[in-house]
């Protein structure tokens, strides 16, 4: 086994977005990448080509055109596909909320055209549309984590495991925190390092260090001799 330090820091502004298929005009891409792909060539010669799997002498041109067809795809994605922070996009939002947030955004608007009063009907109307987005926001992320504690109960009763925890983690776990030192080192790069000489002292190879083998299986040896007496003192006593 071989560990490799890390070259570089990982892209923190690429990792914590997330390209939503689900909102996308998947008919623009679709004509995007239509487009795109025309300026890709085919090599139709290789269809011809009689040389069998070890022989085969055009590697180079097969990388090439998977290439081309790859960078096709992810360019039509780029321009035609939102990508959006990963919590960009709540559960529980409905159209009902959106509705109320651009009512309060306008009440608040006109409630500055007029110089923002303190009083007086059009602040009225701005804190009535306030309260009731707020109050609507409030009671849907209630009644959503209601559901997801439902739903998270059903499949543990079911025993279908892997969607329990798919939802276990989606409601308790906080993925964006994480440490902000670990043992002095505070740079993601400098952290992963520190981590890889530090498995890399206590790692030993099986098929190589045979003394290192031979003292692990000794000391496991005499640990377990040592508890085995333990537990008979226990049951002469």
């Amino acid at each position: 086994m071989k560990l490799s330090k890390c070259c570089e820091p990982r892209n923190k502004h690429n990792n914590s977005l997330s390209w939503r298929w689900d909102k996308a005009d998947l008919s623009l891409y679709y004509f995007k990448t239509l487009q795109l792909s025309q300026s890709i060539t085919v090599p139709t010669d290789l269809l011809r080509c009689e040389y069998g799997l070890f022989k085969c002498t055009h590697w180079s041109q097969i990388n090439q055109y998977y290439d081309s067809v790859v960078h096709v795809l992810q360019q039509s994605m780029y321009e035609c596909i939102p990508a959006v922070r990963n919590n960009f996009y709540k559960a529980f939002w409905t159209e009902e909320l959106t509705a109320l947030k651009q009512a309060s955004i306008d009440a608040h608007n006109r409630w500055r055209l007029c110089d923002a009063p303190r009083s007086g009907l059009v602040n009225k109307i701005r804190l009535e549309a306030k309260y009731k987005y707020k109050m609507a926001l409030k009671q849907a992320m209630i009644n959503y984590k209601l559901e997801l504690d439902d739903e998270i109960s059903n499949l543990y009763l079911r025993k279908d495991m892997d969607k329990f925890w798919q939802q276990w983690n989606t409601r308790f776990s906080n993925k964006t925190c994480k440490p902000s030192s670990i043992d002095g080192q505070t740079d993601d790069t400098a952290i992963a390092n520190h981590f890889c000489d530090c498995f890399a002292s206590v790692y030993f190879d099986l098929y190589e260090n045979n003394v290192d083998v031979v003292a692990c299986l000794e000391k496991l040896q005499s640990l377990a001799i040592m508890r085995k007496g333990v537990l008979s003192i226990s049951v002469v006593s």
